[in-house]
């Protein structure tokens, strides 16, 4: 049977994950705020079953978990999209639009395996993507995938998929746990000469692009001290503090006392020409998950760019 013969339409999703953006190499024009940038990207994939034909609209739900119930028609928290499908050409012809809130839309159709379909590529934007491929292929699934989420402002989705008989949803919301072992310049950030500035201006060039413009989240900050005792060597590492969780509203208040201890620790345990490595957990201060969202792994402050530390 072919998508354009009559049938009962039957819809169903059929899978969802997460996929984290890449992270771009560093130097050259790119500068280590945008690499930051980049590390806070998602990109969610999830699968659409539908017949005879895909003819259907969806509403991708953002922060779903501070929402009871399986109502997904609230105020503000919808957004959606449409896919759209054109036989009237000699090749089937798939449309997909958003109403924003990603950088970009792609739709790939499946074959029963899930292995992509023969198709061209017709146009690709920012908020629109569309594809042509044979009338007499008959795809199994739609994979759907929408990139440029920021995780400080998204941490959790939730899919409704609609067609004008039937809305059915994924059980659950997505929550993505980004880890990112990438190493990112502190002293870079804002900074793209690498001069040296106080302790406390890094941490706010740091949390200031982090937080800049969210709210209800908290994180959590391990530091460590690395330092090379010899060319060739490996380089020793020494614990230097694990803090609780503290609240992304009071980051300034915490900047002090971070700056703070890290000089004293310094005055007492320091070697020259160290770094110290800062592994940074941030979580949801209400969706009392115990498990962070986003986890920087390898945040890198030298001793030679801070202009206090002696």
């Amino acid at each position: 049977m072919t998508l354009n013969e009559p049938c009962p339409i039957f819809l169903e999703l059929d899978g969802q994950n997460f996929e984290e953006e890449v992270i771009p190499p560093g130097g050259g024009d790119v500068s280590e705020a945008t690499r930051l940038h980049s590390a806070l990207l998602w990109a969610y994939v999830f699968f659409i079953r539908q017949g005879p034909q895909y003819a259907f609209r969806s509403a991708i739900i953002y922060n779903s978990t501070e929402t009871t119930g399986t109502d997904l028609e609230w105020a503000g928290a919808q957004k959606q999209f449409e896919v759209l499908e054109d036989t009237s050409g000699s090749e089937r012809t798939l449309v997909i639009q958003s109403k924003g809130g990603v950088s970009a839309v792609g739709i790939t159709p499946l074959n029963e395996r899930r292995r992509p379909l023969d198709f061209t590529q017709l146009e690709v934007s920012a908020n629109r993507c569309s594809i042509g491929y044979r009338k007499d292929l008959s795809p199994e699934l739609l994979k759907i995938r929408l990139s440029g989420l920021n995780v400080m402002r998204v941490q959790t989705v939730w899919t409704c998929a609609r067609t004008d008989e039937m809305k059915i949803i994924f059980p659950n919301p997505l929550a993505p746990l980004i880890q990112r072992p990438d190493v990112i310049r502190v002293d870079r950030l804002d900074n793209s000469e690498g001069g040296s500035r106080k302790l406390g201006e890094h941490f706010q060039a740091l949390f200031g692009i982090l937080f800049n413009k969210v709210s209800r989240l908290t994180f959590k900050l391990r530091c460590e001290y690395e330092y090379q005792i010899g060319e060739g060597l490996p380089k020793i590492t020494i614990p230097v503090l694990l803090t609780l969780r503290q609240s992304s509203a009071s980051h300034g208040q915490y900047i002090s006392s971070l700056a703070g201890q890290l000089q004293r620790w310094y005055r007492s345990n320091g070697q020259q020409n160290g770094d110290f490595v800062f592994a940074l957990d941030i979580f949801h201060e209400v969706s009392g998950n115990h498990l962070p969202f986003l986890c920087l792994q390898r945040l890198i402050l030298p001793i030679e760019s801070i202009a206090d530390m002696e």
